[in-house]
Formats: structure tokens, C-alpha cells, sequence
């Protein structure tokens, strides 16, 4: 592995380690609707790396993989979201946390060439605690539609993010150049 790699790996690894408990967990404001939702991905850095590296992870996977990781993930958060609702108790939910978004992050930066069903298994399980998170913190004053709708929309966006993103550096060879 070129060098370059293993010092945006670690950086990633180190960053996301260091965050403590993470920023889009409780105590981080009201959750009253689609604004709400909207902003919610982009206030924790462990959810807006875990999204962006899905994107990644789902472009370097080819066509077998562009839609289909996004739609495992995006799916799994909402039924996580949902059995955060339903007050499900999800023991170590900050632990996943944590492990979700490195996994994702090397599956990313090493292009995971995982079967199908594999991946898509893996970006639905490493989803979970990210949708459960989302809404265990949110208090009984939030319209849970439009707060979803909003997380939903956006979580979305850093995902195409992070496909366009791979599409520049590794499909344009930027990252082999820089290395």
C-alpha cells in the first residue's frame, strides 16, 4: 500500500477514534422537523464519514455495488431509527459507532471487492447504530417524519458526495498519481 494511503487511513482512523462520544449523539439540540434532519448528519463527524465512505466504498464496487450499497445503508438507518422509536434497548451503540465508521473507512479506501449480498449485509449492519443513534436522542417533542425525511435527504447527499469524490481520485487516477 502506497504510503499516501496509510496516512489518509490512519488519519481517518485516528480522527474518528478520538472524537469521543459521538457529536450527533445526545445533547446536541432539538430535533423539530425537516431543517432539523437536514443538518443532523452533517453536525457528527462519525456520520458524515460513515455516509461518505459508503458512497466511496459503492463507486469502487462497480455496477454491482453503485445502488446498492446506498440503498442497504440508507435503509438499515431507517430501521434503526425506527426500533430507536419503538425504544429498543441497543446496548454499545457508541462502540459500533465507532467500529462501523472504521470499517467503512477501510472497506472505502481499499476498494473491498466483498460479493453483493456480502456488502450490502455489512452496510445494513454498520448502518444501524448510525439510524438508532439518530433518533434515540431525540426527545418527544419531535415530528419523527419530517426529521427523517430531513436525515434521509441528507445522509443521501453525503453519499453522492462521496461517489463523486471517488470518482475524481480513483477513477481519475488522482490518488495513483499522488502516491
Amino acid at each position: 500500500m502506497r504510503v499516501l494511503s496509510k496516512i489518509a487511513i490512519a488519519t481517518a482512523a485516528v480522527a474518528t477514534v478520538t472524537i469521543g462520544a459521538a457529536w450527533a449523539h445526545p445533547g446536541h439540540g432539538a430535533h423539530a422537523g425537516f431543517a432539523a434532519g437536514l443538518a443532523h448528519p452533517l453536525s457528527g463527524l462519525d456520520h458524515f464519514i460513515a455516509a461518505f465512505a459508503i458512497g466511496v466504498w459503492a463507486l469502487r464496487g462497480g455496477e454491482r455495488l453503485r445502488f446498492a450499497l446506498p440503498a442497504a445503508f440508507l435503509g438499515a438507518g431507517a430501521l434503526g431509527g425506527l426500533a430507536a422509536i419503538m425504544a429498543v434497548s441497543a446496548p454499545l451503540i457508541e462502540p459500533a459507532i465507532v467500529v462501523s465508521t472504521l470499517a467503512l473507512v477501510a472497506f472505502a479506501a481499499f476498494g473491498a471487492k466483498t460479493p453483493r449480498i456480502a456488502a450490502m449485509t455489512l452496510a445494513a449492519a454498520f448502518a444501524a447504530p448510525h439510524g438508532f443513534a439518530h433518533f434515540a436522542e431525540a426527545g418527544a417533542a419531535t415530528d419523527f417524519a419530517l426529521f427523517g425525511a430531513g436525515l434521509f435527504v441528507s445522509t443521501a447527499a453525503i453519499i453522492a458526495v462521496g461517489a463523486g469524490a471517488a470518482a475524481v481520485f480513483f477513477r481519475g487516477g488522482v490518488i495513483s498519481r499522488a502516491a
